[in-house]
């Protein structure tokens, strides 16, 4: 084991003392809840032999039972979400019960019992408020109840809505544009950052399985396989730091706790919905005037579905059944579909004619039917099993101002199915066995839009910058009638040792994931895939793309771990050790023929990547006071950053093959057809010289450092130091203090060249962009001729090959949780941070060096988010939701052509013809510090007025939402390019949606 692979000399030590403590005792089950506590008599002694009875409806076993070990200690681990109660028996002793204690995933109750000499027939019930502070477990997490909060606030119950209410959180992904979502109208492909940690490394999982598909880092937005039918759902589990062992990722961390039916049938359903008709008008005379032309209004947000359960068998067999529709259409400003679609200029240019009648609008639409069986086989064994199906569709995702709804992705997922099988195994009152296996298929599908023919290509205008006519991605090609597959089976299996004092856990998780991916992007008649830049409506540039594809790519990820909890008077000592297995290979397959590369037979590839890690996670927590209300907690934890077929795919050699390049293009007889011959990298014809000379060939241009295969997975380094204190019953206060810091960076070396390769200019900011324009930018370097004539060898390595990149996190938060009288809550707070990205070394180009340090100030970290409820007389509730966040940044990206680099460089740029005379060809350079400057900041207030009616029939839940209540329209995206003179620079691509009014309905009867 290397010292690299640990991040920071001591460490090994530090994983020795863990192994020491392993050695001896044992960390409670972390994916439920758990009871645990102290017995003392009058005097104050303990008492071993103690028996604890925890009982609870939510247990289809009824009753788990334990006994205090000799420091007088009990623990009940793996308990569901519910209300329970515990009873505490010993001869010679009066019973006591306490009564109204509420779990949640991953809380440890504190429940101490005090007993006196008496008649086993006399019971002594206590009551009095659930404990809310967890002295025993150090991670971070938020709890999300679907029927005390989530049912209560409003709330799209998606994972943009869990975001908004967890602080820290930071919306991103396809949904949430700009860190907010306006009653739903994002849909459900939002992802989360807390704390600056990876986006892709969010995990989503069922029960402790995973149920993201398998592209990419397995993570993060590709969670498009299974979106969650909230009325099968009992509570949502967020966590973010002091993971233990079990986990695998530093990022957020979502577990869905699924409804699992009673001995009591019970069932619910809901209803809402909202079109255009209560959407208000927000855009302001001074959103005009910078280009936002209409303003952002929701199509339609619908949600409608139910669920019942109940028992099969009373404490034998229960079921539950849930099935959803719903979904999201929202128009986007200043985006209107093509009128004159199909229609070419009189030099062959395909036209754009905004079809102010035809608005565009993404759609989010999902549907989910789903069933579970709860079974207790014997008095020790349950097994659980679900199974659902499940459509998606992602139409008309990315549209914008500056990105017609023609070129907008249209992506589907039709008959989705996620599978999962349970066991657990109560051996005794210290001894758990728990399994699980979980089957996703998710097969998709990419769609043209409406109208868009093969032979309609996508056009990329500069000035100023539009995107129409069509979708084009490299990786992402249509695939209509033959769907890519993105499947993936994964599992658990776990002991758990428990005393009172110790709680040692062992287990391991595995997965295996693939993706056959295929498809072809449009091409121009008689010449091949391909998109056009033009300039003034111009031909300039044209992009060439090697479609069809054929690729498979498969992945196996293996986690083994061991965790342990010992608690020593106050003090709880939290260690676990993980030990992670990924391997990548890819199989024999062939890439097909197509206009530029013939077809190319490739065979198996293994050990793309092979990574083997091992992570420490350390953590203590001090009962200050000895109560349960006061503990102190620190965290130390590294965590292997999230990989799913994204590695193996990008090592496969069906994929690595040079798979576009980009030449100038000089249309000279205006007949918007590239002259000349795509295969021969010179320059020909009308084309430029080939930006990649190894495209059209065989040849594999992409590479990767077999040290970064092979030793170096990146990986990241949580700390964190934290305050909770109950303030009363039911009121608890966090302050907290995080560290993030992410290790082994990649870059990227085209090792066919070297910095002297480079010749370096400076240019003029154009004069009006504030604070830069008229001054002389320096910093920039361009490829000379002879070097663009290699062929590249882009090779992906670890950072420490050129330099140390860091990339460092510290912020504060402050959080505050209080329920009060009957259904009354308030949660929330502050976070505050900074972050630091220093990359300042140079891997080819001088270039690298400029901006390379990049602060994100707390101006850009800072947000403040509330919620709350409050129940008034009458059955009315009163809810509200607030956040506060940091607006976009100001940057400006303007573009030079050669003319204006010429006097500078001394030649033109390489990608012209010569390195003299015209040419065409631009560059797009950044001229202002990154972060800062930012729009205005975002807030957003969400209000929701609900009358209760209750009665024999059950209880009814009639709820009046306004989202964006006070009709604000901040600035959630702006175009930062600046173009040759700044037209639409500045102009808002995105607006908080208006004022939005929901109206619903919620039943549930038990």
């Amino acid at each position: 084991m290397t010292g690299k692979r640990w991040g920071s000399p001591g460490l090994f030590g530090m994983l020795l003392v863990a192994g020491v403590v392993l050695a001896r005792g044992a960390v409670e089950a972390q994916d439920l809840g758990a009871v645990a506590g102290e017995v003392t008599d009058a005097t104050g002694a303990v008492l071993p032999g103690v028996t604890v009875e925890v009982t609870s409806p939510a247990l289809i076993e009824g009753t788990r039972t334990a006994i205090t070990d000799g420091s007088g200690r009990y623990s009940v681990v793996s308990l569901r979400p519910g209300v329970y109660a515990v009873t505490f028996t010993l001869s010679g002793f009066s019973v006591v019960r306490r009564e109204g204690v509420q779990l949640s995933a991953g809380f440890t109750a504190p429940v101490n019992a005090q007993l006196r000499i008496g008649s086993l027939a006399e019971t002594i019930t206590v009551t009095g408020a659930s404990p809310t502070v967890d002295v025993r477990n150090v991670r971070t997490q938020s709890v999300l109840d679907v029927d005390t909060t989530l049912n209560v606030l409003p709330s799209a119950q998606n994972v943009s809505a869990f975001a908004t209410l967890t602080l820290g959180a930071t919306l991103m992904g396809n949904a949430g544009t700009g860190g907010v979502d306006v009653g739903g109208s994002g849909g459900e492909m939002g992802t989360a950052s807390i704390h600056n940690n990876r986006e892709g490394d969010m995990k989503i999982a069922q029960d402790g399985m995973s149920s993201n598909n398998s592209m990419g880092t397995n993570g993060g937005i590709l969670h498009m396989g299974q979106h969650y039918n909230m009325e099968a759902v009992s509570e949502v589990a967020m966590s973010s730091n002091g993971m233990m062992a079990e986990t695998e990722t530093a990022g957020l961390q979502i577990n869905y706790v699924p409804k699992d039916g009673g001995n009591r049938f019970s069932a619910s359903g809901r209803a809402t919905y909202a079109n255009d008709r209560f959407s208000a008008d927000n855009i302001t005379p001074e959103l005009r005037a910078k280009g936002a032309t209409n303003p952002p209004e929701v199509k339609r947000i619908w949600d409608w579905g139910g669920g019942m359960g109940g028992p099969i068998r009373r404490d034998v067999l229960w079921f539950f059944t849930a099935h959803r529709w719903w979904g999201a259409e929202s128009y986007v400003p200043g985006s209107f579909w093509n009128g004159a679609q199909g229609q070419k200029s009189a030099t062959g240019v395909p036209l754009y004619v905004a079809d102010l009648n035809r608005r565009g609008f993404n759609a989010d639409p999902s549907q989910e039917n789903s069933v579970r069986l709860t079974w207790q086989v014997t008095s020790k064994d349950k097994i659980g099993f679900f199974g659902n199906r499940g459509d998606q569709c992602l139409c008309g995702r990315a549209i914008s101002a500056i990105l017609a709804p023609e070129s907008g992705l249209r992506a589907s997922a039709p008959s989705n199915h996620f599978f999962q099988g349970t066991w657990t195994r109560t051996q005794s009152s210290r001894l758990l066995f728990e399994a699980g296996q979980s089957r996703l298929r998710n097969p998709f599908e990419f769609q043209r839009a409406p109208g868009v023919s093969e032979t309609d290509i996508q056009i990329v205008e500069l000035s100023p910058l539009f995107i129409y006519n069509a979708w084009a991605a490299d990786a992402i090609p249509y695939n209509v009638g033959d769907k890519s597959a993105t499947d993936q089976l994964n599992g658990r299996a776990s002991v758990s040792y428990v005393t009172g004092s110790h709680s040692f856990k062992a287990g391991a998780q595995w997965m295996h994931g693939w993706i056959e991916s295929n498809g072809s992007n449009n091409a121009i008649p008689g010449f091949g895939p391909a998109n056009v830049t033009t300039l003034g409506g111009v031909p300039i540039a044209i992009t060439l793309v090697s479609h069809p594809q054929y690729n498979r790519s498969d992945f196996r990820n293996i986690g083994f771990y061991a965790q342990d909890q010992w608690s020593i008077q106050r003090l709880t000592v939290n260690l676990g050790i993980r030990f992670d297995v990924f391997d990548g290979w890819s199989p024999d397959q062939e890439s097909p023929a197509n206009s530029y590369v013939p077809a190319i037979r490739v065979s198996r590839v293994d050990g793309t990547p092979r990574w083997r890690d091992v992570s420490p996670r350390l953590g203590a927590a001090y009962d200050l006071a000895g109560d349960g209300r006061t503990a102190i907690k620190v965290t130390a934890g590294r965590y292997v950053q999230g990989m799913g077929t994204g590695l193996p795919l990008a090592n496969n050699p069906a994929n690595a093959i040079s798979k576009s390049t980009t030449r100038t293009w000089n249309d000279a007889n205006r007949n918007f057809f590239p002259e000349g011959d795509p295969r021969n990298p010179a320059a020909n014809g009308e084309l430029g010289p080939s930006a990649n000379a190894a495209f059209g060939t065989p040849r594999i241009t992409s590479f990767f450092d077999a040290d970064m295969l092979t030793d170096n997975r990146p990986y990241t380094w949580q700390m964190s130091a934290s305050v909770d204190r109950e303030l009363a019953d039911n009121m608890r206060l966090s302050i907290g203090y995080f560290r993030t810091m992410h290790f082994n960076q990649t870059v990227l070396d085209n090792e066919s060249v070297i910095a002297a390769d480079y010749d370096a200019f400076c240019v003029v900011a154009p004069s009006g962009i504030p604070g830069a324009g008229g001054q002389r930018v320096c910093g920039f370097a361009d490829l000379s001729a002879a070097g663009r004539a290699r062929v590249p060898r882009n090779t992906t390595k670890i950072d420490k090959n050129f330099g140390d990149r860091t990339e460092v996190y510290n912020g504060v938060d402050v959080d505050v949780n209080l329920r009060y009288g009957n259904g009354g809550l308030l949660r929330g707070g502050f976070s505050l941070g900074r972050t630091v990205n220093d990359s300042c070394f140079v891997v080819d180009s001088p270039q690298d060096l400029y901006q390379c340090r990049v602060v994100v100030p707390l101006a850009g970290n800072s947000q403040v988010k509330l919620s709350g409820s409050y129940p008034a007389p009458y059955g009315i509730e009163l809810s509200a939701v607030y956040q506060n966040l940091p607006g976009p940044a100001i940057q400006a990206t303007a573009t030079f052509s050669s003319a204006q680099i010429a006097p500078s460089l001394g030649r033109n740029l390489s990608a012209c013809p010569a390195a003299t005379g015209a040419c065409n060809a631009t560059v797009n350079l950044n001229m202002l510090v990154p972060n800062a400057a930012f729009e205005g900041r975002i807030q957003q207030v969400d209000v929701r007025l609900a009358k209760l009616l209750n009665g024999p029939f059950g209880r009814v839940r009639v709820t009046f939402d306004l989202y964006n209540a006070f009709n604000a329209s901040p600035i959630l995206g702006r175009n930062n390019t600046f173009g040759t003179v700044g037209a639409g620079w500045g102009r808002p691509t995105a607006v908080m949606a208006g004022r939005l009014i929901k109206l619903g309905a919620q039943y549930s009867w038990n």
